[in-house]
């Protein structure tokens, strides 16, 4: 398991990325409902190494906070749960960095797969960790000025 996949760890990856300190702070498991990304993380033999999932306003957050899009602007996208190109894409730089987080115990390198609009869209493998996780952690994350959101980050070791 990942040396950075605790709450220390997401902090310092998200706060280097975005340049500015990012609130991550630990919460009780509980399943994340509504509109959602799953990202699915995996190894270098494509087995799945993990999976983070961020409800609307967590999404929003990071999407908008990596390029400080107007705090107005990240308002409207989650309230109409659409978000536009850019901050799609910002997000997915987000999601890709945070790939660090799912390095195994054994250093073997996570890549960032694919970023999916709801878990019922996840394939199989991807499911199966969301059902059944052997290692969890919920959190509260989000960028000064933006509304905070839920991230969920599970693996299946």
């Amino acid at each position: 398991m990942s040396a950075e996949f605790n709450v220390d760890g997401v902090r310092r990856i998200l706060s280097g990325l975005m340049g500015r300190e990012v609130v991550v702070r630990e919460v009780p498991v509980s399943t994340i409902t509504g509109w959602t990304i799953v990202a699915s993380y995996i190894a270098a033999d494509g087995n799945p190494q993990g999976v983070c999932i961020l409800d609307i306003n967590a999404a929003t957050n990071l999407g908008g906070a990596l390029s400080l899009m107007a705090p107005p602007m990240v308002a409207s996208a989650t309230q109409n749960k659409a978000l536009p190109t850019n901050m799609i894409e910002n997000l997915q730089e987000v999601l890709n960095v945070m790939s660090r987080l799912f390095q195994s115990a054994t250093n073997e390198r996570a890549t960032f797969q694919q970023m999916y609009i709801s878990p019922a869209v996840a394939p199989a493998p991807i499911q199966a960790i969301i059902k059944k996780p052997k290692r969890r952690m919920e959190l509260i994350v989000g960028a000064a000025n933006y509304t905070p959101g839920r991230m969920s980050l599970l693996m299946p070791i």
